[in-house]
């Protein structure tokens, strides 16, 4: 089988951060740059967490009102969730100021200090739209049963829904609760489920995603 990586993309997918001693309002118009009456607030809540509202502009989620103490300093502390729209929006943010995604992390740095924010989640999504891919979820579970992939966790969970007369494919190696997991699936076809487009029009279509938490992310 010839295959070829030119037809591959990444991206970022998820990306949620923490800053512990600013508020809301400070991310939307140091770091952000976006007017605040783009915003609307309302009463909110995250599991296990004790922010009380959540400022919203679209696709951009920020929580906040939450009294925190870091060592001395009282502060209200701002949780930024960007999913998939979200990282998009951020990236068309990057490209129309001639940055990368990397000067954003610089940015969190220069606006509140290095130890002042930290990653609770961020996903890297890798696209294969090559005709014929880098490799297909099969070829990767049967990997997987043979045991032949080195990584932290030795799980691995392989799952066919119904997609027309045919099957959808989607494999996990690792588990949720851990530091990382990686999810290998069939994007044209849950596309496809998801549009009502023809899969002949969305085309060859594979992603690989890794979830990375906390200290890894």
């Amino acid at each position: 089988m010839n295959t070829t990586r030119k037809a591959l993309s990444v991206k970022i997918d998820y990306l949620a951060i923490v800053f512990e001693t600013v508020t809301a309002w400070e991310v939307i118009n140091q770091l952000l740059k976006v007017p605040e009456e783009c915003f609307c607030v309302r009463e909110a809540h995250l599991p296990y967490q004790t922010y009380t509202n959540l400022y919203q502009a679209g696709c951009i989620q920020i929580y906040s009102d939450c009294e925190r103490r870091v060592g001395n300093i009282y502060g209200k502390g701002a949780y930024l969730i960007l999913k998939g729209e979200g990282c998009g929006w951020l990236q068309e943010h990057l490209d129309d100021q001639e940055k990368e995604i990397a000067d954003f992390f610089k940015d969190c740095i220069s606006c509140f200090g290095k130890d002042n924010f930290h990653l609770t989640r961020l996903d890297i999504a890798i696209d294969d739209r090559n005709e014929v891919p880098y490799f297909t979820v099969g070829q990767l579970h049967q990997k997987c049963r043979k045991r032949e992939f080195v990584s932290k966790s030795r799980s691995f969970h392989f799952h066919e829904s119904e997609f027309d007369e045919d099957v959808a494919k989607t494999l996990y190696i690792g588990d949720r609760k851990s530091d990382i997991m990686y999810r290998f699936y069939e994007k044209n076809k849950e596309q496809a489920k998801k549009t009502g487009q023809l899969l002949a029009e969305i085309g060859s279509w594979n992603r690989t995603e890794i979830e990375l938490h906390d200290e890894v992310a």
